[in-house]
């Protein structure tokens, strides 16, 4: 059976990024098994769609210091203003960058985008494997963690971490549970195309 340091159940945003800040801030001597249904040659995975995520700048210090800001600031358009209000409400509230003696107040990015970053960089780092299958079963003991994938194939680790998404299977099979707070509201979110290119607009 093969043995890891850490097996990372989900290869989404979170699981990626745990799987290369975990490689990069321990020096590449842990190993760490991904599993991941989705292919990494896939370009539908739900969790890299066309969705554009916002990054803070705190979290573009981080991905600095894992070595890949770098690569996905040629990606990203820089935040300069933030405008907070509540439409019928009173009270509203602008953010910009001079105020809080940064440059940016943090960077947008499309997701489809980070995940070809971040398969290749999985690529590139021997000591992260990915399995494509689902988890199928869990089994903790003091000592580590069993995963099984499909029918037969097994893999053992000492720290299992569940980044399945918010209705995770593995946090159901280890007990975890999950609440969920409906608001009763709606977000609409749409990708617009313009006529005209701009080289990095600001946001």
């Amino acid at each position: 059976m093969k043995q890891f340091d850490v097996i990372i159940a989900g290869g989404g945003m979170t699981g990626m990024t745990l799987a290369l800040a975990i490689n990069a801030f321990s020096q590449k001597s842990l190993s760490i098994a991904i599993v991941e249904p989705f292919s990494n040659t896939q370009d539908t995975h739900p969790g890299f769609d066309a969705r554009c995520i916002a990054l803070a700048q705190g979290t573009v210090e981080t991905l600095d210091r894992m070595g890949l800001w770098s690569l996905i600031e040629k990606l990203a358009t820089p935040i300069h203003r933030i405008h907070v209000s509540d439409r019928g409400h009173l009270g509203m509230t602008d953010i910009t960058g001079e105020e809080v003696n940064y440059n940016t107040l943090g960077f947008v990015v499309e997701l489809s985008d980070i995940g070809k970053l971040y398969r290749h960089q999985v690529e590139l780092t021997s000591n992260i494997q990915v399995y494509h299958h689902a988890v199928s079963h869990i089994e903790r003991t003091l000592e580590n963690v069993t995963v099984q994938m499909g029918d037969e194939h097994h893999i053992q680790g000492k720290l299992f971490v569940a980044a399945d998404g918010t209705r995770s299977d593995s946090c159901r099979q280890i007990g975890i549970d999950c609440h969920q707070h409906d608001f009763g509201q709606t977000a609409v979110i749409a990708n617009v195309k313009t006529q005209k290119k701009s080289p990095r607009p600001s946001v």
